[in-house]
């Protein structure tokens, strides 16, 4: 619950969806388990992936929301944004008074 989008219910809902972690092999048995692992969809010589609509609904719904927080920048390790550095247009005009 430390994480940014993370709190009581999103917590008890990948707990409680998840179980034992155990039972997954690897992460990306996980991955498959919740939805969040891309499906190939490759023909010929493109490659390309989509997105898996199995998996554990209700978990992936909570990872979803996880991602959304933490995509908005909500929290303390907010990443930079371009609205938050000066612009080159900005930085000329304060350089030339």
């Amino acid at each position: 619950m430390d994480l940014p989008g993370v709190g009581p219910i999103v917590a008890a809902r990948i707990l409680g969806e998840t179980g034992d972690v155990r039972r997954f092999r690897d992460h990306n048995a996980y991955a498959s388990a919740s939805g969040t692992a891309p499906i190939p969809a490759s023909s010929g010589e493109v490659t390309r992936h989509r997105v898996n609509r199995g998996g554990n609904r209700l978990l992936n719904e909570a990872i979803h929301t996880i991602a959304l927080v933490q995509n908005r920048g909500v929290g303390p390790k907010r990443p930079s944004s371009s609205r938050d550095e000066p612009t080159a247009r900005a930085t000329a005009k304060q350089c030339a008074h």
